[in-house]
């Protein structure tokens, strides 16, 4: 018995020995196949047989899937590329600089290069999404992050002018005035088409008000539809929402419209767009206050001034920014202040970081009253779409929440984002137009 488990055991050890000089043969073999691949490559590289060297490439990989070969095959690719500067070759390099990247994730050289021909062709997304990967993979770098930057902050500038647009759009569309009409146009398409020869922003449920050729004053949705007609002595509007439309009135005070024309009660200075069942207005005796829609004081407190918003609306996600004295503060919707910040000016609240003046430069405030970022800045805007706009020499440019700039200073004046697109003023002339994202939020 003993020498039958023994007999075994040598057996086994024989067959062990062979599995492992086999193994090793084999990787000395694949070894020696994959460096005659790697020197025929380099010699076809140097004769510019660039189809030929790849091939040559892809047999050292077949034996040796190094990270040096690797290196070798995209540097090949690389020379092919810019010798021919083809979209066929140009697909197949990406293709190679997947595959090396999907074999090593830690070397960031392989997504740096695939996300930066991204970047050269225009294809932002494909770019961002090259970044997003490697970054999952556990791969980030310094160049990586700038070039991720650069993907996601890229804009379009669409093709469709105006001499001025609204500030805040809504769902993409801007009221336009192209110098002798109104419409409403998006980057790159007309919404409504310049008929009107006035028309008011786009409020919050998405229509505006707009006066025809004929004189006559509508109140319409982006599809062109009518949804009121109003008849009523006006010499001006404002913002239409919740059911009602400021109006001027021959008396030159303001008050409010519903669609059956009824007016509601008082007399304002200034009257702000209606939202959630309030607006702000300026009483004739010149202090501010909010009202409910049927035009009752909504409570006893007044100030020096309420900050309206873009659209006419004063309150966004509870707050809103009222003057009282010489100084500005962040507001809850119960009336109360909010603790330990005031400033000498500041911008609108559009549910983000808001933009505020300290005396000497602009900085950033959240809704709680604590700086974000220190003031810095010769003007400044408030976030919106995760950037804002701030000012340097008289243009304008945007950073991100970091304070990085993410968008040079192009502009003579710029608007706010929302919905992916802003309204910029890009040319010394005064023309305005539409700058969208590149890459989908």
């Amino acid at each position: 018995m003993n020498q039958t488990r023994m007999a075994v055991c040598i057996f086994l050890i024989a067959i062990l020995l062979i599995g492992w000089g086999s193994v090793l043969t084999t990787t000395d073999d694949s070894a020696e196949i994959s460096q005659a691949a790697v020197e025929q490559a380099q010699i076809y590289r140097e004769k510019e047989l660039y189809e030929m060297a790849i091939l040559s490439c892809q047999e050292a990989l077949d034996a040796s899937p190094s990270l040096e070969n690797y290196q070798l095959l995209v540097e090949i690719y690389g020379e092919y590329y810019q010798s021919v500067l083809t979209s066929s070759v140009l697909r197949s390099y990406q293709s190679a600089l997947s595959e090396a990247a999907n074999a090593w994730p830690s070397e960031a050289s392989f997504w740096e290069t695939s996300a930066a021909l991204y970047l050269e062709k225009g294809e932002y997304t494909s770019a961002y999404s090259v970044v997003t990967k490697a970054a999952g993979k556990g791969c980030t770098s310094e160049t990586l992050d700038a070039l991720g930057l650069r993907a996601y902050y890229a804009f379009d500038s669409g093709y469709m002018k105006a001499q001025s647009l609204s500030l805040l759009g809504y769902e993409g569309s801007f009221t336009a005035y192209n110098g002798e009409a109104w419409g409403v146009i998006s980057g790159t398409s007309t919404i409504l088409s310049y008929l009107y020869t006035d028309a008011s922003d786009i409020g919050p449920d998405g229509k505006l008000t707009v006066t025809d050729s004929e004189g006559v004053i509508w109140l319409v949705d982006l599809d062109g539809m009518k949804w009121a007609r109003f008849d009523s002595e006006i010499s001006a509007y404002g913002i239409y929402g919740d059911g009602f439309l400021p109006v001027q009135t021959g008396e030159g005070t303001w008050t409010y419209l519903d669609e059956q024309e009824t007016l509601l009660p008082g007399r304002y200075l200034t009257a702000g767009t209606f939202s959630d069942g309030t607006a702000a207005v300026q009483y004739t005796d010149g202090t501010w206050g909010i009202i409910d829609t049927a035009g009752e004081p909504d409570s006893d407190q007044t100030w020096e001034e309420i900050r309206l918003n873009p659209d006419g609306t004063y309150l966004t996600n509870s707050r809103f920014l009222a003057k009282t004295g010489e100084t500005w503060q962040i507001w809850k919707q119960s009336g109360a202040v909010v603790e330990d910040f005031s400033c000498t000016d500041v911008d609108v609240y559009l549910g983000e970081d808001i933009a505020y003046y300290d005396g000497s430069a602009w900085g950033f405030v959240d809704r709680t009253g604590d700086v974000t970022i220190e003031p810095c800045y010769e003007d400044a805007k408030s976030f919106s779409d995760g950037v804002a706009a701030v000012c340097k020499d008289g243009l304008w440019g945007f950073i991100n929440t970091d304070g990085v700039l993410v968008i040079d200073y192009y502009f003579y004046d710029v608007g706010y984002f929302s919905d992916g697109a802003c309204a910029v003023q890009a040319e010394e002339d005064g023309t305005w137009c539409v700058i969208t994202w590149e890459v989908s939020r």
